[in-house]
C-alpha cells in the first residue's frame, strides 16, 4: 500500500526544514545547500517506503506517488525522482535501483523511460529481506549498466539497505513536472549536485520473548569489583523502545560494588531486572524491577538459523600450535590429548604432520621466543573437517596455556595425571584402589582397547586376592562398575595404571564435571581443580599473548569458523564481521577478546555453541592479569556461558572489563526442543566492571522475517 501524500509530504518537509548544513551567502552556496537538502529528502522519502514495505525498490510502471504544490515524486522501474520548489528555489532529488540491463539481469526489472533514466556508474540495493549479507554491484558497465558479471562496490548486511541519491540544484528545474521530472540539465553545467551514500539496517529484533542483553535459562551471576564507585554492571540499550533488561528463569544475583554504591546501574538507554527464582542486587533507583513471567519464552535460535561455513574452504581438524621461531604446526589430535602427548618429553620435539591450510587462514610471524608475534588471518567463511582422530579445533603455543585460577572443578587435564604419574608422588604409589560401593567411572575407549582384560591381567600378576571379575566390570567404552555385595569392597591393582591413564584422561578431559569423579579423585589423592596449566618442560617461551588469530574479511562481507567439535582459542582475538559457530565446546583463553561489527558494516560478532561457552582472558605472562572483553553480537549458548575477567585470589587491579553490544542468551537446551525441559543455561560474569547493551539489531541477523513495525537504525553515511 502506497504511503500517504500527506505523511510522505511532512516527511520530507521535515528534511526541508531540518537546518543541517543552512543556508550559504551567494547563489552557488545556497544552490549547494538545496541540493544537500534534497539529497537528504530523498533519503527520508527511500525510508518512509521502505518502511511501508520493505520489499521496495520502485518497481512499477511510471507512477507519480506524490503531487502537492511544490512537491512531487515520480517512480518507475527501480528509477525515482523527486522535484521540490522551496520560495522559487528548484531542487531534486534522484534514486537509481534499476539496473539498466533491459530486465535481463538480477533486478528483473525492465528499463525505465528515457524521462526517467539516471546515467549513475552507483546503484541502490535493497537487501532488507534476507538475512545474508549482500554484494552491491557498479553499474560500470556500456552505458552505466550493471554487467552480467558485475564488479563489487560494497557489501551490506542482511536486512538492510544501501541508498545512493543525489541532490541537485538549478534554475533549469523549473521546467520539471511529473510528465518530464528529469529534463537534461544546461550543457554548460550550471547548476549544483552532492551524493549521499547510505545504509540503512533494520533496528527492531521479531518476536521470540521479551528481548533482553542478558537471557538465562538457569540462574544468573554476575561479580563486579569493589574498590571503585565504577564497579558496577552497566545496563543499557541502543534502541529507543526497549531498554537494557536482564532475565533469568532463576535466581538474579550481582554482587560487589564499591561499599555505598549501586552495583547494578543504567545507562542512557534504561535498566530493568526480572528473575523467576530470587533478585539479589544493589541497583540504582533508575534500573526497574519487574515481574518475569513463566509462559515467557527465550529467545530461540536454532542452529538452521545461523550463518556457518559451507565447506568451500575447509581447515583440518586437530591442535594447530605455534613455536618460538613463528613456525606453525599441526597434530591430528584433541587440545586434551596434545596435552597429554606433550607431557612425555619424548614427544617434545615432535613437529607434528605436514600443514593444510585452506586459502581463507593464513599463518604470519615475527621475531621469537618471548618476542615472537604470531597471527592467525582468517580472510573468510572457513569450515573446520573433521581428521582422522578429532572434530575439535585448537590454537595455542606450544606448552599450551594457563587458564586462570577461576577455571576450577572438575578434573584435570590429562597432563596432571601423567605428571603426577611419572614423579611418583600419588598414583604409584598405590598399589591397589577401593572404590566405594555403587560408585562408578565411564572410560572412553575410541581405541578399542581391551580395558577389562588387562585389569585383570594386571591384578593376577600382582596376586591380588581381593580382585574378582564377578565383582568388576570394565566393558569396553562402558563403565568401571563396583557390583560387589553391601560387605564387599573391591580392589584393583593399579601398580600398571600408567597403562590405563591416556585412557581414563581421555575420558576425564571430555567430562570434567561428571560426580564419579571426585570419588576417584579422593582416592587416588589427586586434586579435583580442572584450571589447565602450561605443559611442564616443554622449551617453549611464546605466549598466547603474542599469538593473534584475526578476522579480516574487506569486502567479503565477514568471516565465519565452524567447527563440529569443541573449539578452544588460546590466544588473543580480534577482527572485524567475525562469527565462530561450534557444534562443541567454545573455549576462549589466556587472552584479550576485541570483536566488533565492520564499519563497512556486516553482520558483527556471533559467539555461538551448542554447548557451553567460556571466555577466560588470564594472562600469566603479564603479572598474571586478566584482559578485557570487547564484543558486538549475539553470544549464545544451548548450555552455560561464563565470562572469568578476575578471580578473588587476585587483586581487582588485575581483574578486566566487560562490554558487550547486542545480546547474550544462555538457552539452556536446543532451541528447536520444544519437548524437553532445560538442564543448563547458567549466566556467569566475573568482571571489574561490565556493561551490557542492548542492540536488537544483531539479533535480526539470525532471523528470515522482518517485524511488523519495521524501524531503521543508520549504520554509514557519506557524502560528496
Amino acid at each position: 500500500m502506497l504511503v500517504t501524500s500527506l505523511l510522505l509530504a511532512m516527511l520530507v518537509g521535515a528534511a526541508l526544514q531540518s537546518g543541517v548544513w543552512g543556508l550559504k551567502r551567494g547563489q552557488n552556496q545556497s544552490d549547494v545547500a538545496a541540493a544537500r537538502r534534497a539529497a537528504a529528502g530523498g533519503v527520508e522519502y527511500a525510508l518512509a517506503r521502505l518502511r511501508d514495505n520493505p520489499q521496495w525498490k520502485a518497481n512499477t510502471a511510471k507512477t507519480t506517488t506524490i503531487n502537492e504544490p511544490g512537491f512531487f515524486v515520480v517512480e518507475e522501474y527501480g528509477n525515482v525522482v523527486g522535484v521540490m520548489d522551496c520560495a522559487g528555489q528548484v531542487s531534486q532529488f534522484r534514486i537509481r535501483f534499476n539496473f539498466g540491463d533491459g530486465g535481463t539481469g538480477a533486478d528483473g526489472m525492465p528499463n525505465p523511460s528515457s524521462s526517467m533514466t539516471i546515467p549513475s556508474g552507483l546503484v541502490s540495493f535493497n537487501n532488507m529481506m534476507p538475512n545474508g549479507v549482500a554484494d552491491v554491484p557498479r553499474a560500470d558497465g556500456p552505458g552505466n549498466t550493471v554487467p552480467s558479471s558485475p564488479n563489487v562496490y560494497t557489501n551490506i548486511p542482511g536486512h538492510s539497505v544501501f541508498l545512493v541519491v543525489e541532490g541537485r540544484c538549478g534554475d533549469w528545474l523549473a521546467n520539471a513536472d511529473p510528465n518530464n521530472p528529469n529534463p537534461n540539465p544546461p550543457a554548460l553545467g550550471g547548476y549544483s549536485a552532492t551524493t549521499v551514500e547510505s545504509v540503512y539496517k533494520v533496528a527492531n529484533a521479531i518476536g521470540g520473548g521479551t528481548p533482553a542483553v542478558g537471557a538465562s535459562a538457569g540462574h544468573f551471576k554476575a561479580t563486579v569489583g569493589t574498590t571503585d564507585k565504577k564497579d558496577n554492571l552497566k545496563l543499557d540499550s541502543a534502541s529507543g523502545s526497549v531498554v537494557g533488561r536482564l532475565r533469568s528463569r532463576a535466581d538474579l544475583t550481582v554482587t560487589g560494588g564499591q561499599t555505598g554504591e549501586y552495583n547494578l546501574v543504567a545507562g542512557k538507554g534504561g535498566g530493568e531486572y526480572r528473575a523467576l527464582g530470587t533478585p539479589n542486587s544493589n541497583p540504582d533507583p533508575s534500573v526497574v524491577q519487574t515481574a518475569e513471567t513463566a509462559t515467557d519464552s527465550l529467545y530461540p535460535i536454532p542452529w538452521s538459523q545461523v550463518h556457518t561455513a559451507d565447506g568451500s574452504n575447509v581447515l583440518p581438524a586437530g591442535t594447530y600450535v605455534f613455536w618460538d621461531d613463528g613456525s606453525l604446526h599441526y597434530f591430528d589430535m584433541s587440545v586434551s590429548d596434545y596435552y597429554n602427548f606433550m607431557a612425555n618429553p619424548v614427544n617434545q620435539a615432535n613437529p607434528g604432520r605436514p600443514l593444510n591450510l585452506p586459502s581463507t587462514v593464513v599463518a604470519s610471524s615475527s621475531n621469537s621466543g618471548a618476542n615472537l608475534k604470531a597471527k592467525l588471518t582468517i580472510t573468510g567463511d572457513t569450515l573446520v573437517g573433521a581428521a582422522t582422530n578429532t572434530t575439535s579445533l585448537a590454537v595455542i603455543p606450544q606448552k599450551g596455556v594457563d587458564g586462570g585460577p577461576e577455571t576450577g572443578g572438575g578434573a584435570p587435564p590429562a597432563s596432571t595425571m601423567a605428571t603426577a604419574i611419572s614423579t611418583g608422588t600419588s598414583l604409584i604409589q598405590r598399589s591397589t584402589w577401593n572404590m566405594p560401593l555403587s560408585s562408578q567411572i565411564t572410560v572412553s575407549n575410541p581405541a578399542g582397547f581391551n580395558l577389562l582384560n588387562n585389569v585383570a591381567q594386571w591384578s593376577a600378576s600382582k596376586g591380588v586376592g581381593t580382585y574378582s571379575a564377578g565383582n568388576w566390570n570394565l566393558p569396553v567404552g562402558g563403565a568401571l562398575n563396583n557390583l560387589g555385595s553391601a560387605s564387599t569392597v573391591g580392589n584393583i591393582d593399579i601398580s600398571g595404571l600408567g597403562v590405563l591413564t591416556a585412557q581414563i584422561s581421555r575420558y576425564i578431559a571430555a567430562n570434567p564435571t561428571d560426580p564419579n569423579w571426585a570419588s576417584f579423585a579422593t582416592s587416588m589423592s589427586l586434586p579435583t581443580t580442572t584450571r589447565r596449566d602450561e605443559i611442564a618442560g616443554v622449551p617453549s617461551l611464546a605466549r598466547p599473548q603474542n599469538i593473534e588469530i584475526k578476522f579480516d574479511a574487506p569486502g567479503n562481507g565477514g568471516a565465519t569458523l565452524t567447527g563440529p567439535g569443541d573449539i578452544t582459542l588460546a590466544s588473543k582475538l580480534s577482527g572485524n564481521g567475525a562469527s565462530i559457530t561450534a557444534e562443541g565446546n567454545l573455549n576462549l583463553l589466556g587472552l584479550g577478546v576485541d570483536l566488533s561489527a565492520m564499519t563497512n558494516p556486516t553482520q558483527g560478532v556471533s559467539l555461538y555453541s551448542k554447548k557451553d561457552i567460556t571466555i577466560s582472558t588470564y594472562d600469566k605472562h603479564a603479572g598474571g592479569k586478566y584482559h578485557d572483553v570487547s564484543l558486538k553480537g549475539v553470544v549464545y549458548a544451548w548450555g552455560n556461558f561464563k565470562a572469568l575477567l578476575g578471580s578473588s585470589t587476585l587483586a581487582e587491579s588485575k581483574w578486566g572489563k566487560l562490554k558487550l553490544t547486542g545480546a547474550m542468551i544462555a538457552y539452556g537446551k536446543d532451541p528447536a526442543d520444544t519437548v524437553n525441559p532445560t538442564t543448563a543455561g547458567d549466566i556467569e560474569v566475573l568482571a571489574r566492571d561490565a556493561t551490557l547493551k542492548y542492540d536488537p539489531a544483531y539479533l535480526l541477523d539470525f532471523s528470515s522475517t522482518l517485524p511488523s513495525n519495521v524501524s531503521m537504525l543508520r549504520v554509514r553515511w557519506s557524502e560528496n
